[in-house]
């Protein structure tokens, strides 16, 4: 979840302020087939960070669930810091998960307006 993600999201916000300032121009010429099917991969590619984080996410739930089911009754302070931790994922997931989807979104808003000249 770490670099790698940040660097797509980065990229995705590098693209979706290059799409909105050409859409702001009226920059229909300037953005041709190739750089939106450009666009279109690297959307494609976030979605399919997105699902990783999300697996993440859902696979640290589980975890949780079966050393609550498994331990915890065991070693009280070991619980608490597991889940301090695990709820720390979630936290940082979810701001990954929103900051990708808020891209995604305004990305795909300068598309449509690029292409509605």
């Amino acid at each position: 979840m770490g670099s790698e993600m940040q660097d797509q999201l980065d990229l995705l916000a590098a693209w979706s302020d290059g799409v909105n300032k050409l859409a702001g121009r009226g920059g229909l010429e300037r953005l041709g087939l190739l750089e939106v099917a450009m666009a279109l991969e690297s959307l494609a590619q976030v979605i399919e960070d997105v699902a990783d984080v999300t697996k993440f996410l859902k696979g640290r739930a589980s975890d949780v669930q079966r050393h609550a089911r498994q331990e915890a009754p065991l070693h009280p302070p070991e619980w608490v810091a597991e889940l301090d931790a695990a709820l720390l994922d979630v936290s940082v997931g979810h701001e990954v998960l929103l900051a990708a989807f808020h891209l995604v979104s305004r990305g795909c808003l300068g598309v449509l307006q690029v292409a509605s000249g």
